[in-house]
């Protein structure tokens, strides 16, 4: 559960003792912890993610670079994505926070511009230029 005023502590952990207390009466052994709330990361993130990767197809369309030259005859988002996440272990980018969705993106295009020896254009979210 999300809290984020103190007027609603008390009633959530009311409610959490009184869950706690009826689990140990059963003889059960409760955990209870607090953490800091990690926003995950959002659709326009995701959205812009896939940009990217159009950005690297278009890129790749104009250049013929292909990335890690790998022995590929065709290059979509889709391979992309399947790339990149095996690249860096990226397994889902669904449970990443905010910051990390931003870094894994800017890590892609790093390496793009790397790759490329600076060739490679990154694009920029909207409002971040």
């Amino acid at each position: 559960m999300n809290i984020s005023h103190a007027s609603q502590l008390r009633p959530v952990f009311i409610d959490l003792y009184r869950k706690a207390e009826e689990l140990l009466k059963q003889g059960k052994i409760v955990e209870a912890t607090v953490e800091i709330f990690h926003r995950t990361r959002t659709i326009p993130q995701n959205k812009f993610m896939w940009a990217v990767y159009k950005n690297i197809v278009l890129f790749w369309t104009d250049t013929g670079f292909v990335p890690d030259d790998l022995k590929v005859k065709f290059i979509n988002s889709d391979f992309l994505h399947k790339y990149f996440s095996a690249r860096f272990d990226v397994h889902t980018t669904t449970k990443f926070t905010t910051v990390e969705m931003m870094e894994y993106v800017d890590k892609i295009q790093q390496l793009m511009i790397e790759q490329t020896d600076g060739q490679y254009e990154p694009i920029i979210p909207e409002g971040k230029e």
